[in-house]
């Protein structure tokens, strides 16, 4: 029963990294990608790239979350950017911590952290776009800290 229960678990394993294939090739080119930290907790993401065909981006994972892009037009190219929120730094503050229960009655439940479906690290972000209607997904690296 355990063989079994492994050989389950190898097969979701190996069927949740298929259904996220990382494109080698994808229809632009990016010319840089920034990310900052900003005072108040958000994480912001520039991507500057230039392309021949009209590219559907969805989002971008970044930090163990997943956010819609939005776009902008410059001189050198186009540009997508996208914000975190520091989901933690909220929790915190509106926590009110007091002996007595029934004061504490305005606090939230925490809420349960959506999982992402790739491992990333600091610099490094996945940016999902539609081609032909599937999705497709392509990693950015090396993004340059502002």
């Amino acid at each position: 029963m355990k063989k079994l229960n492994f050989l389950f678990f190898i097969t979701l394993l190996f069927m949740n990294c298929a259904s996220h294939q990382i494109e080698q090739q994808p229809p632009f080119k990016i010319i840089s990608a920034t990310y900052s930290n900003l005072e108040n907790g958000i994480k912001t993401i520039n991507i500057n790239y230039n392309s021949e065909k009209n590219v559907a981006f969805d989002s971008i994972f970044y930090n163990n979350q997943k956010t819609k892009v939005s776009f902008k037009n410059q001189e050198n190219g186009k540009m997508i950017f996208s914000q975190f929120k520091n989901n933690d730094l909220d929790k915190l503050q509106n926590l009110q911590m007091e002996g007595e229960s029934k004061k504490e009655f305005g606090n939230k439940p925490t809420t349960k952290k959506e999982k992402i479906p790739f491992i990333l690290k600091d610099n490094e972000a996945i940016l999902s776009y539609k081609e032909n209607g599937k999705i497709k997904y392509y990693k950015v690296e090396n993004l340059i800290k502002k």
